[in-house]
């Protein structure tokens, strides 16, 4: 996908990309068919759009926004959303690429 395609949505993309939560084929064709539709989108509308698709949860989308592209993939594990925090660590909810099969990771 061009740069120049993406807009204001550049940085957004590149930062999901290096999060390693969408494989990059099937990326490239939802980015490419917002942007198509949505020239003018920023990144919020983008990050809403793949919410509403699917394929990243309002968690993903929230630390993607933020500008956290890692931490999102754990090893085998697709993180999906927090599940609690206290001193020794965080509980994640997250799912296993190996099984497809949910988890609770600390971290």
């Amino acid at each position: 996908m061009v740069t120049a395609e993406l807009g204001s949505c550049e940085w957004f993309v590149w930062d999901l990309r290096r999060s390693n939560l969408i494989e990059r084929g099937q990326l490239d064709q939802l980015v490419g068919d917002f942007m198509a539709r949505f020239p003018q989108a920023e990144p919020p509308q983008l990050a809403d759009f793949l919410v509403e698709q699917n394929i990243l949860t309002r968690f993903q989308a929230d630390s993607l926004l933020a500008g956290k592209n890692q931490g999102l993939v754990l090893g085998p594990y697709v993180v999906s959303d927090t599940l609690g925090a206290g001193s020794m660590g965080t509980v994640y909810k997250a799912c296993s690429k190996a099984n497809n099969e949910w988890y609770a990771v600390k971290v």
